[in-house]
């Protein structure tokens, strides 16, 4: 992306997603202690964050892209998402094992080929940007053509969310969570067409932080579980209000210039212009070190700062290899 089409608000929130991603893979676990497991949980709002930082653009850029282009601009988003991806699995099929001196495990192969684990494997993150690149032009064409065909949609989208809070499919999520995830999608439409409102802030703010708050004591209530890696898979609107709150949130404290001061700005611009490649190096490096080192043995603080460092060194070093 060319310099000029950078958002210091975007690349700042998308720092603090990965930063975030960083810190939910690592905390994992470590699930038995308490603070650990509350910073865990409520860091779920990462992928939200990167979801809302990967549309806004596209949606406030809206007049720029044509509608003849989409099978243009859906190839190159594709080169995009799944060549670093597959580079990845060159390095992470053999550490996992399921490459191995003793033969492939065929079905682990193919279903990390295709994106279509059964559970909740590392590639199910690139499967949703997969949607979101199909996704994003096919709505804003509906708007542009058909808009009760759009609200149709962003309500199907809304209701799915909710009815995913006392239903859960039997079928894999992968193949349906497109809907729901959809709301993220609505909201940066929402969100690049009336962010210069007055209203827009304080409605945004207490809408999704009452739903958020309302639906958890509905679970509270009912028995559900509060915590969000629940209700996550595929997402429901408990888990997406939580999301839609925290990036209003997160992007007015940043626009007010929180996080100006260069201690902040810096590490989180590396983050953010290097965050996709950044994703795949900690998680071989996750896996690598769960696979042949007992990290149950530091302290949650020592494995995150570790795996942290390793990650910008390693990208860090990428970095000057490609320039050179």
């Amino acid at each position: 992306m060319a310099q000029k089409e950078r958002s210091r608000e975007i690349d700042i929130l998308r720092g603090l997603g990965m930063f975030f991603i960083i810190v939910i893979h690592t905390a994992a676990y470590f699930l038995s202690s308490p603070p650990i497991s509350l910073l865990w949980n409520f860091t779920q709002f990462a992928v939200p964050v990167f979801v809302f930082c990967s549309t806004y653009l596209f949606f406030q850029k809206r007049s720029s892209y044509a509608t003849g282009d989409y099978w243009k601009y859906l190839k190159k988003r594709l080169v995009r998402l799944l060549k670093p991806y597959y580079v990845f699995l060159i390095f992470y099929l053999p550490v996992a094992g399921i490459v191995s001196l003793k033969g492939i495990n065929w079905n682990s192969f193919i279903r990390e080929l295709t994106l279509t684990s059964a559970g909740t494997e590392i590639n199910w993150a690139v499967l949703l940007f997969v949607y979101v690149s199909v996704l994003m032009p096919f709505l804003l064409a509906l708007y542009r053509k058909t808009k009760i065909a759009f609200f149709l949609f962003a309500i199907g989208a809304i209701l799915s969310s909710f009815l995913l809070l006392i239903y859960k499919p039997a079928i894999n999520f992968r193949f349906i969570m497109w809907l729901p995830w959809s709301v993220i999608i609505l909201y940066s439409w929402f969100f690049a067409r009336f962010e210069k409102q007055p209203w827009f802030y304080p409605l945004s703010i207490l809408s999704s932080g009452g739903v958020f708050a309302t639906l958890s004591m509905i679970l509270k209530t009912k028995g559900g579980s509060l915590l969000f890696i629940e209700n996550k898979y595929p997402p429901n609107l408990y888990f997406l209000s939580y999301g839609i709150f925290m990036i209003t949130v997160l992007y007015f404290l940043t626009k007010k210039g929180l996080f100006n001061a260069k201690l902040f700005r810096k590490p989180l611009n590396f983050l953010s212009k290097n965050s996709y490649p950044i994703f795949f190096i900690h998680l071989l490096l996750i896996v690598a070190a769960t696979k042949f080192f007992d990290v149950g043995k530091l302290m949650w603080w020592q494995f995150f700062g570790i795996l942290f460092v390793a990650t910008l060194v390693a990208q860090y070093t990428l970095n000057k290899l490609r320039r050179s």
